[in-house]
């Protein structure tokens, strides 16, 4: 009886997209690329969940959806587009 030995080998690409606020600021890590693969995504935190409107939901906050980060640091392109910005503890809508 013959033995076959299976070797599986798991890649992992990694991308190294730096997620940014609407201020342009660098996120930390606890902030990833809802869309790994797309060039320009929406961001989200790790404990939430991406939607495809480009809002977050945290589940565990009453389902609040919040606008979290871009990995087009200038907001410039379609998959970020700013619904508000921040300013303290008060959501505007941004002009």
């Amino acid at each position: 009886m013959k033995r076959r030995i299976v070797l599986l080998l798991s890649v992992v690409v990694g991308v190294d997209a730096t997620c940014f606020d609407t201020f342009g600021n660098a996120m930390d890590s606890a902030f990833v690329p809802c869309d790994p693969s797309a060039k320009v995504t929406h961001c989200c935190s790790s404990a939430d969940y991406c939607l495809s409107n480009g809002l977050c939901l945290n589940a565990g906050a009453n389902n609040v959806m919040s606008q979290q980060g871009c990995t087009d640091q200038t907001w410039g392109s379609p998959p970020c587009r700013k619904y508000c910005t921040n300013h303290g503890n008060t959501a505007f809508p941004s002009s």
